[in-house]
């Protein structure tokens, strides 16, 4: 084992001030049947599929925002992960970096 991974191995929890930033946007939860007034639904229904395939429409609506749901778990686990690996390399460059320093 190097200096770098002992320092990294031995890394404390990551402190509130370090920030990570996930390499892509967190995926877009898209409106759901449920969230909508009555009347939005009305003119949903009568706009986009002019009374012949509500129930098929609001079940695709959904349908695609439980596979959002799904997906921002993935992404948030996914950030979580990458931001405890990040810190650990982080607080081991600072600690082979503080070493260079002449006292």
């Amino acid at each position: 084992m190097n200096e770098r991974e002992y320092f990294a191995a031995h890394a404390p929890d990551a402190p509130d001030w370090f920030k990570y930033e996930p390499p892509s946007n967190r995926p877009l939860m898209p409106a759901t049947p449920s969230n909508f007034t009555v009347e939005q639904h009305d003119l949903l229904k009568n706009f986009i599929c002019h009374d012949s395939c509500p129930d098929r429409f609001v079940s695709q609506l959904v349908r695609r925002r439980e596979e959002a749901k799904q997906a921002q778990e993935v992404w948030r686990n996914a950030c979580r992960e990458r931001k405890f690996f990040a810190w650990r390399w982080y607080y081991a460059d600072q600690m082979i970096e503080a070493g260079k320093v002449n006292p």
